[in-house]
């Protein structure tokens, strides 16, 4: 029976002491419409960086958008203007998935995502405060925008208990390929002189899927058909001869970020 009194006085002694560590290397989840957000640190200053996330925990059919939604929808706002000792923050997004939200499609994410952030310090001697205002949009069966005030002083030394969670989400991110590399693994084709291109996929694996953005005003949807994407190209008030275009190609060997024109 004292055994058993031990074991559990040191077990809890444990619990008690992976839940502090957690909380040395994450903010608070702080709860917003249908969903929680926080930020969360990968570990300790290296490489003249932090390596941080931003996660963003969405309810069961709940979604939320990418940074170029399609015909509805917000991308996240991510402002780390309050932050102190910070010189560069860069934000990525890992590669979305076409959701049908009210019989449009949409690209987004569900579940759980987390958008890895860069962090390059004024003075890597000193501590960094970050401070994120966050907003998005939260879709169920009504869309509500959501707001979250987060702040993280990020560790100087130790290990983090969200290292592999931060470099699961770094391997989501799609490998960017200049214009060379992308006419190896791409083969564009107009069709019928209109504004709808082929994309054919020349790489390795089998395409899975493909997302366009190219600058306002014009709006590109991609379909797949077949493995073979297809590309219309819808712009306001302008009937452009050639765009530059950048395709964010998904396949069953990994995701890259392309630059394409089309012409």
């Amino acid at each position: 029976m004292q055994y058993r009194f031990c074991v559990a006085i040191i077990l809890a002694g444990v619990a008690i002491i992976s839940q502090a560590k957690a909380e040395e290397y994450a903010s608070p989840l702080l709860r917003a419409a249908g969903s929680g957000a926080r930020l969360v640190s990968a570990g300790a200053f290296q490489n003249e960086r932090y390596l941080t996330g931003v996660e963003i925990q969405l309810d069961p059919r709940t979604i939320t958008y990418w940074r170029q939604p399609g015909e509805s929808g917000a991308p996240p706002n991510f402002n780390f203007s309050k932050s102190t000792n910070v010189a560069k923050v860069e934000i990525f997004f890992p590669y979305p998935k076409h959701i049908t939200e009210a019989d449009v499609v949409v690209a987004g994410y569900e579940g759980n995502v987390i958008f890895p952030v860069r962090i390059l310090p004024k003075d890597p001697k000193i501590p960094v405060m970050l401070n994120l205002s966050l907003e998005y949009a939260a879709c169920s069966n009504i869309c509500l925008p959501a707001k979250a005030e987060l702040s993280l002083l990020l560790p100087q030394t130790g290990s983090s208990p969200f290292q592999s969670l931060l470099t699961e989400a770094w391997r989501q991110l799609p490998t960017k390929l200049n214009p060379s590399q992308s006419r190896k693994i791409l083969h564009v084709e107009r069709e019928n002189k209109g504004t709808g291109w082929r994309i054919i996929y020349l790489g390795r694996g089998k395409l899975v899927d493909v997302f366009a953005e190219a600058n306002s005003p014009i709006y590109i949807e991609t379909k797949m058909s077949n493995g073979i994407a297809r590309l219309n190209l819808a712009a306001v008030g302008i009937t452009p001869t050639s765009v530059n275009v950048t395709l964010t190609i998904v396949t069953s060997e990994g995701a890259y970020e392309a630059p394409v024109e089309l012409k």
